[in-house]
């Protein structure tokens, strides 16, 4: 991991992820972009055109520069105390909608990984359904890595990623693997479904070819299968056990808990959770052709021969 994009409005509640997002960096040696993006509600009048003045752009922007580097000599500040890797940190302030500044800046620097904070108050309920951020998450092309409200940073020894197997995990998994790797944490990766819909053949075929890699990819990646009526407390254990620390999903692949249950129990979850939800775009999911039996054949001989 190279780049952190934190994404601020300069609340307590985005200073809180901004330093949850400098431990991740730290850790992963990566550097953070702190990003603000300057929405001026525009007045507008029927027939007539209005536009702000020029110097009222310029305090804004002024305002929002100087809130950007006080962020960043904090966050350097901290970083410093900490003794070991200190991060690059540089800001950046444009006008315009939040997710057309922020997959305009994506599509510029690459960066790895977006962070920001969620509402205490309603947790990652306003992530998955509806809200500011579910837009941010329609638009933009990378990870975001949502951080509840108040959240400390006590490391990331145990990643949980929530799947139906209903397409083709390898991206997600590789990803991941990366993520994890400098951070020192387990994946454990939850296949989830009903016996009112039994695992096809071909889903049969991405949890084999999945298994396989994974002991390739990552040590200590662990996988489990969730069913029938234990699927609700157990994912609902997920978020509350103490047990994980991250959990991770694939942006509208979560509706598969609204087809196992009822359109309540992703809400209820979301209410629950008190921990980062990560979640990945919905091109991770796309695009990312199955294992050919050739490549599969090889996978598993290569594995036997490392045995």
């Amino acid at each position: 991991m190279k780049t952190i994009f934190v994404l601020t409005d300069f609340s307590d509640r985005a200073a809180s992820a901004a330093e949850y997002a400098l431990n991740v960096a730290i850790k992963s040696n990566a550097n953070l972009l702190l990003l603000h993006a300057m929405e001026l509600a525009a007045q507008i009048t029927p027939g007539v055109e209005f536009t702000w003045p020029m110097a009222d752009y310029n305090h804004v922007k002024n305002e929002s520069v100087h809130e950007l580097k006080a962020l960043a000599h904090r966050l350097e500040v901290i970083a410093q105390e900490n003794g070991n890797f200190v991060p690059a940190i540089t800001y950046l302030t444009e006008f315009g909608f939040l997710d057309e500044v922020a997959q305009k800046t994506i599509s510029e620097k690459n960066p790895d990984m977006v962070i920001i904070g969620a509402h205490k108050s309603s947790g990652i309920s306003r992530l998955l359904f509806g809200s500011h951020t579910n837009t941010l998450l329609d638009k933009i092309s990378c990870p975001v890595l949502l951080v509840p409200e108040n959240l400390k940073f006590k490391g990331i020894k145990q990643i949980s990623y929530a799947t139906d197997l209903t397409f083709n995990n390898l991206k997600v998994v590789n990803y991941l693997a990366d993520f994890a790797k400098p951070l020192d944490a387990g994946i454990a990766v939850n296949h989830i479904y009903s016996p009112a819909y039994p695992v096809t053949d071909a889903e049969q075929n991405i949890w084999f070819s999945l298994k396989e890699h994974m002991k390739l990819n990552h040590p200590r990646i662990a996988y489990r299968t969730i069913t029938g009526e234990n699927v609700k407390s157990t994912l609902q254990q997920i978020t509350t056990s103490g047990l994980v620390d991250v959990l991770a999903l694939v942006h509208k692949r979560y509706d598969f808990f609204d087809r196992i249950f009822h359109a309540s129990i992703s809400k209820q979850l979301a209410h629950t959770a008190i921990i980062p939800l990560l979640v990945l775009p919905y091109s991770f999911s796309m695009d990312v052709p199955d294992m050919t039996n050739e490549e599969l054949d090889q996978l598993c001989f290569d594995n036997e021969s490392s045995r």
